[in-house]
């Protein structure tokens, strides 16, 4: 088999998969109301990334929770002056925030105060006297 023949095979190959990948995300563009699901997002996934939906975290809230969420979710959607944060962006948002305090924290002394090691919670509480003490912040 000749070089063009490898890339004549790979280019079709190419092809085949990208017309697989549009025709699931047209499926899926295409439902509408309650003909679409979570497990349709799944489906897609499924059908067009390599890895599926492997290592994806999947769990659901309990079913009472779910169906509130949707309730606050389908009332944004009807009328974009109802306020709704879905409960991910709100988890999103708190690691964000947690990332960029941890950021801020001197670690070495942070792990000194959660053990009491001397480096950390006993000299930084001797600062936080010699600043107090000389009047420095």
């Amino acid at each position: 088999m000749s070089n063009t023949d490898y890339l004549k095979d790979g280019a079709n190959a190419l092809l085949k998969k990208l017309e697989l990948v549009l025709n699931a995300i047209r499926k899926h563009r295409d439902q509408r109301g309650d003909d679409r699901c979570w497990m349709d997002d799944n489906e897609l996934y499924e059908t067009t990334l390599p890895e599926g939906i492997n290592g994806a975290d999947l769990r659901l809230h309990a079913p009472c929770e779910m169906i509130i969420n949707c309730a606050k979710y389908i009332a944004h959607r009807q009328d974009p002056s109802v306020p709704y944060v879905s409960p991910q962006r709100t988890i999103e948002e708190l690691k964000a925030k947690v990332a960029e305090l941890e950021s801020e924290v001197d670690l070495e002394f942070y792990r000194g105060m959660r053990s009491g090691y001397k480096t950390g919670y006993e000299e930084g509480v001797n600062d936080i006297q010699f600043n107090e003490e000389y009047g420095m912040e």
